[in-house]
């Protein structure tokens, strides 16, 4: 007759445990980086459409001589313009010779150090919160 061995199948709990925490300390230091990558990237829709509203008021401006303060008039759906991902919310504020276009973040884009872009008649750009080589150029 054979003796009966004792082998080890499976993990114990301690194992578990150790393997859990390790888990735990690299999502620690990983997830934040990536929400700010995403928020970074994010911006991309921001400056994009404050853009393109800018050569719409020079459009309109070169064909009435006048700019507008109402996103409908530039050919937006709403006054303000929610961006397509609701990233952003797009207003125009000025007289009929200025313009600024501003660009005010929502949602989770809120967290960004970047929240609020803005580009004028005179092709100033600015940011509420941050700098502009940060904000604009990256």
């Amino acid at each position: 007759m054979q003796a009966l061995s004792k082998t080890q199948q499976g993990i114990t709990l301690i194992e578990l445990m150790i393997v859990v925490a390790i888990i735990g300390i690299i999502a620690a230091f990983a997830i934040p980086g990536y929400n700010d990558s995403v928020r970074k990237g994010n911006r991309t829709e921001a400056r994009a459409v404050v853009t393109e509203a800018a050569a719409r008021q020079e459009k309109r401006f070169s064909q009435s001589f006048a700019y507008t303060q109402d996103m409908t008039d530039l050919g937006y759906g709403a006054n303000p313009f929610i961006t397509e991902n609701g990233r952003y919310s797009v207003a125009a504020t000025g007289t009929a010779t200025t313009f600024t276009i501003t660009a005010t973040a929502r949602g989770d884009q809120v967290d960004d150090n970047c929240d609020g872009f803005a580009l004028d008649h005179l092709g100033q750009r600015t940011v509420t919160e941050g700098t502009v080589a940060d904000c604009w150029n990256r």
